[in-house]
């Protein structure tokens, strides 16, 4: 298995922006590729800044299918700190799990632009982690209060 990491910086009226994308990537045994093998998600919008009650909305395309996993990760909780609302397939609302403390959304394939929604309850940065099939991306969920 190998892994890239690529940093990204930019600089914006807030200060300096750091960004971490990882990819992992598998390579197949023998002929057959294993469960996933042949999804791929790649996330639109990997960094957003909404407020305090605000919503917040990671756009993302897939092709292929496989198990779609949205984790909360780096001391970010759901329920806690962003309420999830909807997983979309275009304009279809999904069903979806929440399981500990990520979703779950079994077999998902989409020919469609892919949306997780959710609304910012506290404070702070917050870091999700989509996982589809073999491939993980973590987009950065950020918010920052609005000045008054």
């Amino acid at each position: 298995m190998t892994q890239k990491t690529t940093r990204i910086k930019a600089l914006s009226g807030t200060g300096l922006i750091v960004l971490f994308i990882a990819l992992a990537c598998a390579l197949p045994i023998a002929s057959e590729s294993p469960p996933g093998g042949d999804a791929n998600i790649t996330i639109i919008n990997p960094q957003s800044y909404p407020a305090v009650g605000g919503s917040w909305t990671v756009m993302f395309n897939t092709t292929g299918t496989a198990d779609l996993w949205i984790t909360a990760v780096n001391g970010t909780e759901f329920n806690k700190d962003l309420m999830f609302v909807a997983v979309r397939c275009g304009n279809e609302t999904l069903n979806y799990e929440l399981i500990n403390n990520s979703i779950f959304v079994g077999n998902y394939e989409c020919g469609e632009t892919g949306t997780g929604t959710g609304k910012v309850l506290t404070s702070g940065k917050h870091h999700l982690k989509f996982r589809f099939g073999l491939q993980t991306h973590n987009p950065n969920i950020y918010y920052v209060l609005k000045k008054e």
